[in-house]
């Protein structure tokens, strides 16, 4: 049975809702999708959802699609026979076949080719799976967790994700908020990682945040979410004495606030065209959400719910509709 080193923690009214959506799944045994930014929990959700089934024996097999070349993720999926290939020196058993009457967990599912796609849609819908380099079907029954911080419905409109394996994937979608939709957790799950390195690295020590300290922590857009709280608090407890953490004390980034004095004045209609002045209202959101996310275009579109595809196109488009080139 997996086990999770960190409970699930929070009491806002958008992360409970998470938790009673995910208690309804117990006992079903249905396919869920996880999705939410990188950081959100999903790895943790995905252990609680086996957890609930209360059977030690479940095996919970976990795998990141994201992490493993595209040569090899198949083999690591479905295993391979002796001679498959090149380097096959062994049989080897793959994760759909260890998770059998179990729980297997695809991370970052969105990175999965097409043809690997359709190969897990057949496993899922006939129940049975056939290792690289064999002919003998093998009873592979299971249920998949997978997450994603990628938007898998703009992917499927893409060409980029198969529908009908999103439709068997997304039997019980769950979205896990963004910390910044509940910073009335970020208190809560920092005293939790006080406790956690206090512990590992503290000598009896305790720490905790000023309320100064905590108002900067509270303003602040945390784009790398609990992972981000996490490793600060981490690093606190290795840098400050203790046992209170001031303001001061706080890395320089904490105090990057996203600016809302950028809004795009509503000129007169008859002197810009719309699709000019919408050019700049688009432009001035989608700088808002650069600034949230440090520069990183990946993680702005996630957070404008766009593929990055589609974020760089229409960052040339408005370009184009504000600056349009200039004909001899």
């Amino acid at each position: 049975m997996a086990r999770s080193k960190d409970p699930m923690l929070g009491q806002s009214e958008s992360f409970r809702h998470v938790l009673a959506q995910a208690g309804r799944v117990k006992g079903r045994l249905a396919n869920v999708l996880l999705e939410g930014e990188t950081g959100t929990g999903k790895e943790l959700l995905a252990r609680y959802l086996h957890q609930q089934e209360g059977n030690p024996k479940r095996p919970f097999v976990e795998i990141n699609c994201a992490a493993i070349p595209d040569n090899l993720l198949e083999s690591e999926l479905f295993g391979h026979e002796r001679g498959s290939f090149t380097d096959a020196c062994q049989r080897k058993i793959g994760k759909f076949e260890l998770a059998h009457g179990g729980d297997l967990f695809l991370d970052e599912v969105s990175c999965l080719k097409l043809g690997l796609q359709s190969k897990l849609l057949r496993a899922l819908q006939e129940k049975v799976i056939c290792r690289v380099g064999g002919s003998s079907p093998i009873p592979a029954e299971f249920r998949v967790i997978a997450a994603t911080n990628e938007n898998l419905e703009k992917q499927v409109e893409e060409g980029k994700f198969r529908l009908d394996l999103f439709h068997r994937l997304s039997v019980v979608p769950l979205r896990l908020p963004a910390l910044r939709e509940r910073k009335e957790d970020i208190l809560m799950l920092a005293t939790a990682f006080f406790r956690k390195f206090s512990l590992k690295f503290g000598e009896g020590r305790s720490w905790k945040f000023t309320p100064r300290a905590m108002e900067v922590l509270t303003n602040y857009a945390w784009p790398g979410n609990i992972r981000e709280l996490e490793n600060l608090v981490h690093s606190m407890v290795l840098l400050v004495d203790g046992p209170e953490i001031e303001r001061e004390d706080l890395p320089e980034w904490v105090f990057r606030i996203p600016k809302t004095d950028d809004q795009v004045p509503i000129p007169p209609p008859e002197t810009v065209p719309l699709k000019n002045y919408l050019a700049k209202v688009e432009q001035a959101y989608i700088q808002r959400a650069l600034e949230i996310m440090r520069g990183d275009k990946r993680k702005a579109a996630a957070l404008l719910d766009i593929s990055p595809t589609r974020l760089y196109s229409r960052l040339k488009e408005i370009k184009v509709a504000l600056h349009p080139p200039h004909h001899e």
